[in-house]
């Protein structure tokens, strides 16, 4: 008998370990998350302007471009909730910002926290950022299973391929996608919208809109000028967009502006400007356009300096 019980603890004892290494190996694939966590700990005391968003910013927004020290804070897929959550934690480490740039997309108030696992993985395990306080979310193995954990691992350490998208260290997106010609952006923008054009919850509403109001008043504390802008389209998602969702984030970004006065609001959405050649798919810019839209909030920012449109 006591030979049985310590075989099935030496095995045991050997699925744990395994698990263990399974778990580190995975964590030292390199991604966007932790390589953003490193850039705060490690240089953030030199960042004066920060964006946070989704997609459209890290796509969007080149920050070597700026004349400020700029950072990208904005991942694929990330919502209001998790913009907060992420300031909230990281903004003693930016100590000198000046500047907080953050997106209010149109399909911002219609997508809340509740995330695909793997995200909630990512940020728990890399970031430190819980919403939903689950352990779960601080394993690959448990939130994502076995199988998937280790084909990123044989895809990675033995056949040498990329698992993660590929970040500039100060946090904007590699974008290496090809461009859809005009018949694949009328495609992408019915798909888009259908996606994009939801019926608000008033449950995820309520959660966006405590998000933008711990920025306001956080950054108001640390003495921190907020700009919120509203990314542009190509025309054909733009023509396609839900009127009413879209007026809705347009009035909120206003009133917020006029109601704090350290608050500003730039609506970039339906600028003639952006031509379809600027963007890689319907809502995401391409090399050219992400210039376009960093020199105008660049611009923006230099204006705001001069205190001549923050009160």
């Amino acid at each position: 008998m006591r030979l049985f019980i310590e075989k099935i603890l030496v095995f045991c004892i050997g699925v744990l370990i395994f698990f263990i290494a399974i778990e580190g190996l995975y964590r030292s694939i390199p991604n966007g998350y932790a390589n953003k966590r490193q850039y705060y700990h490690t240089k953030g005391k030199k960042i004066s302007v920060i964006f946070y968003g989704s997609s459209h910013i890290t796509a969007g927004i080149n920050p070597y471009l700026l004349k400020y020290e700029t950072f990208n804070g904005a991942m694929g897929g990330q919502v209001l909730s998790y913009d907060y959550a992420l300031f909230n934690k990281y903004h003693s480490y930016m100590p000198n910002l000046k500047y907080i740039v953050l997106a209010v997309d149109y399909q911002s108030f219609t997508r809340g926290y509740a995330l695909d696992q793997i995200h909630k993985l990512e940020y728990a395990t890399f970031l430190g950022v819980n919403l939903d306080k689950s352990l779960v979310h601080y394993s690959s193995i448990w939130s994502r299973g076995l199988r998937a954990t280790v084909n990123d691992l044989f895809s990675y350490y033995l056949l040498g391929n990329k698992v993660h998208a590929e970040y500039f260290e100060k946090g904007n997106l590699m974008s290496k996608i090809k461009q859809l010609d005009g018949k694949g952006m009328v495609q992408d923008s019915k798909e888009k919208l259908n996606k994009h054009s939801m019926r608000v919850i008033p449950e995820i509403y309520r959660e966006n809109r405590e998000a933008i109001d711990g920025f306001i008043k956080l950054s108001e504390k640390l003495n921190i000028k907020m700009v919120l802008i509203t990314s542009p389209a190509c025309r054909y998602y733009s023509k396609g967009v839900n009127k009413k969702q879209l007026k809705d984030i347009q009035t909120l970004g206003y009133k917020l502006s006029k109601t704090f006065p350290h608050v500003y609001y730039k609506n970039y959405f339906g600028d003639k400007q952006f031509k379809d050649e600027d963007f890689y798919d319907a809502d995401h810019l391409n090399e050219r356009g992400a210039r376009k839209l960093t020199m105008k909030v660049d611009s923006l920012l230099m204006r705001l300096s001069e205190d001549s449109l923050i009160r």
